[in-house]
């Protein structure tokens, strides 16, 4: 830290803790009024004695990796949809509309929607209860991938395709023209580029 810096710290009253426990809340203005982390903060920071400079401090790279979860968070759940092809929204609805109608004739219970959920969260867990739901002779609305393969995204089957074992083994030239059907749901006459 500068001295500049550090000296307009000192001369805002930051370099201590506030003298009547309130302290700036500023750090927390892009969160909802009232979200349960601000009087935790507040409390601790009181109960231990915490300069407002390291409150801040503190307080914005918590936020700062709440926020990168979160964007994680919307990452993987877009991956896994890609995995589950062109109609994964409606594969997802049905699973979803199917379990919560064995859980209102009561065949399902809350605990086990908690399980459920769990097992739908991705891409594998879709298909295993899409299987389930085969094999108990429900009508599964699309045709179930009997190789067990997950559903690759398009961004690997592009940089498959730009790899040196597509262009000198057929084999796996056709594994992955396979995997751009599966993924796409059409029958391209060539590969994507």
């Amino acid at each position: 830290m500068a001295y500049k810096e550090l000296r307009d710290h000192i001369s805002k009253g930051q370099h201590k803790a506030p003298k009547d426990g309130k302290y700036d809340n500023k750090v927390f203005e892009n969160l909802e009024p009232n979200h349960p982390t601000v009087p935790i903060y507040n409390e601790w920071a009181k109960k231990h004695g915490v300069s407002q400079l390291a409150f801040n401090e503190l307080a914005q790279k918590v936020i700062n990796e709440s926020n990168l979860d979160v964007e994680q968070e919307k990452i993987n759940i877009e991956k896994e949809i890609e995995k589950l092809g062109p109609n994964a929204q409606d594969r997802i609805k049905a699973n979803g509309q199917w379990f919560n109608g064995l859980k209102n004739k009561g065949i399902f219970t809350e605990a086990e929607e908690d399980i459920f959920k769990i097992a739908a969260a991705d891409a594998t867990g879709q298909r295993f209860i899409e299987k389930v739901r085969n094999m108990i002779g429900d009508q599964v609305p699309h045709k179930l991938e009997p190789t067990g393969e997950e559903l690759q995204s398009l961004e690997d089957i592009k940089a498959q395709i730009g790899s040196k074992q597509y262009k000198e083994d057929p084999a796996f030239r056709a594994k992955v023209y396979a995997s751009l059907k599966r993924a796409t749901g059409k029958d391209p006459e060539s590969p994507i580029e």
